[in-house]
């Protein structure tokens, strides 16, 4: 039996969802998950794997226009991480994927507008639909392009906590050039 695959679009503001059906023909957005402290959002996105029935989780990494890692893309990675070890510890055969994000959120809210969502109910669905992007692509490609998770993966300048969420919200940001 094909499992589902479950898209996260990791935000500190906000936790963008997706799940394809089991045969991956279709997506849709879930309610989006505000995040709390890790070992909740973990815990919230293994409750949700058990209860869909999810064999993939692909999640999105916010790479710098360049490539390179920003303090935001560490912080995936470690999540990425810390769900990986936490699927693992639950006897669960899910596998998790980081998946280049660039260009994700303006794919996704070229979506919304030709499918006629008003302005002012874009922002709360963006990151839904962002996550059923990674969902598509992850499809699409077969997973060819995505990195699977496995412990040796922990980057070790991955922040752990929430209590990074500060020091990433006074970091410079990249301007929006539109890629991501």
């Amino acid at each position: 039996m094909t499992m589902r695959i479950l898209g996260v679009d990791l935000g500190l503001a906000r936790t963008g969802l997706a799940l394809s059906d089991e045969l991956h023909i279709t997506t849709r957005a879930l309610p989006n998950l505000i995040p709390g402290s890790r070992a909740k959002d973990v815990a919230a996105l293994v409750a949700l794997v058990v209860a869909e029935d999810v064999g993939d989780v692909v999640v999105g990494l916010p790479l710098l226009p360049s490539g390179d890692d920003s303090p935001m893309t560490r912080r995936v990675r470690g999540f990425a991480l810390a769900l990986a070890t936490a699927l693992a510890e639950r006897g669960l055969h899910t596998r998790v994927f980081l998946t280049d994000e660039r260009g994700s959120s303006k794919n996704a809210s070229a979506r919304l507008v030709s499918s006629g969502v008003p302005k002012a109910r874009r922002k709360g669905l963006l990151d839904g639909e962002a996550a059923r992007t990674f969902i598509e692509d992850f499809v699409d490609s077969a997973g060819g392009s995505a990195q699977r998770v496995t412990p040796l993966d922990t980057p070790p300048d991955a922040p752990t906590d929430a209590a990074s969420d500060a020091a990433l919200l006074e970091a410079p940001q990249p301007a929006d050039d539109g890629v991501g």
